[in-house]
């Protein structure tokens, strides 16, 4: 009984934390592209490096940093990153193109210790179906997230503008730095060797699966709300329920999973990203915006279910000293295509002039 409890406090200090991260994470990588695009006027290209900046010094600190870091030294920069992540909010507020680009560096570098360290809290603290259970937990708090700030978006950018979002999102994040107080760090010893962590029998199903779920996704988080208000000449404000219907469908298919886990992941996988390839296939040649908000939803469908289903993958194959680093390095190949995809992109509207 004591050990439930104990487990129990571990997932909800990881679950309402990843609420909040991720909340506010999204909320920079959304409204930093938008920032760029109608206030410093820069060209689509630029537009898209801004996701670069952010998860280029995400990936430094997930990769080069995290993996080498070890129990209590681990919860001393997760405590630290969550503090300075809230501070880098008031440098993104002036509008000073420097501190701009600057502080965008600043927040994705020390959110690159928050993610990878929540699921290995879990994963490594955790035992059994309650491990799963958590994991799942986890991925739905990430996704109500994903519904809620857009939603807090959608009403206070006509009154705010796009600078004091950044502000607005700051009490939360100072909220989450006094939680992450009580996270727990693992109380193993772990093992860092890059062979070992990558040779697991669930990490290259995990990379291959998130692969189909963070190429589009990388991209429909720079640039959707762009494309969508200068498509359909909807304002600015209305554009954000592109995200809204994205993440609802995806958070309700992170319920369904937390209710009724999956067994056997294959088939599910399998499904989620035939539907990932059939939605981008066909959204371009969409005229009508409740059509297109229809395929948006269907889309978030695959959202909710890849990366769940990854980090079970990685939880089930992956010996408990070895899964901070296999965390670490599945944390950074995200960030690797979330460092290509946007200026990708980018690029090529800049080439048909979009």
């Amino acid at each position: 009984m004591e050990r439930s409890r104990e487990e129990f406090k571990i997932i909800l200090v990881a679950v309402v934390l990843a609420f909040i991260i991720r909340m506010t994470n999204n909320m920079v990588n959304t409204t930093a592209p938008l920032l760029a695009r109608y206030v410093y006027g820069l060209s689509g290209y630029e537009v898209g490096l801004t996701g670069t900046v952010i998860y280029l010094f995400t990936l430094f600190s997930t990769a080069f940093v995290n993996p080498k870091l070890q129990g209590q030294g681990k919860k001393k920069i997760f405590i630290i990153s969550m503090i300075l992540s809230s501070l880098s909010l008031v440098g993104l507020y002036f509008q000073n193109i420097f501190l701009f680009w600057s502080f965008l560096a600043v927040f994705g570098f020390f959110t690159g210790f928050l993610f990878t360290n929540l699921l290995t809290s879990i994963s490594a603290n955790v035992e059994g179906v309650s491990r799963e259970r958590g994991l799942a937990a986890y991925s739905m708090a990430l996704s109500l997230s994903l519904l809620i700030g857009p939603i807090i978006e959608r009403f206070s950018l006509p009154k705010i503008g796009y600078e004091n979002v950044f502000l607005e999102f700051l009490p939360v994040m100072v909220a989450g730095s006094i939680i992450s107080l009580f996270i727990k760090a693992p109380n193993i010893v772990e093992k860092k060797d890059v062979k070992g962590a990558i040779n697991t029998p669930g990490f290259l199903a995990a990379i291959l699966s998130i692969t189909a779920y963070n190429v589009p996704f990388a991209a429909f988080t720079v640039f959707m709300d762009i494309y969508t208000k200068e498509t359909f000449h909807v304002s600015s404000s209305f554009a954000y329920y592109v995200f809204i219907f994205f993440f609802a469908a995806s958070l309700l298919t992170r319920i369904y999973m937390q209710i009724t886990p999956f067994k056997h992941l294959r088939i599910p996988l399998t499904v989620f990203i035939l539907i990932t390839v059939i939605a981008f296939l066909v959204i371009g040649f969409v005229n009508n915006i409740y059509v297109y908000f229809a395929i948006i939803a269907i889309m978030g469908i695959p959202h909710g279910g890849i990366f769940p289903i990854a980090t079970i993958l990685i939880s089930r194959g992956t010996p408990r000293e070895r899964l901070n680093a296999a965390n670490s390095y599945f944390t950074s190949y995200n960030n690797i295509l979330f460092l290509a995809v946007p200026p990708l992109f980018g690029y090529v509207s800049t080439l048909i002039s979009y």
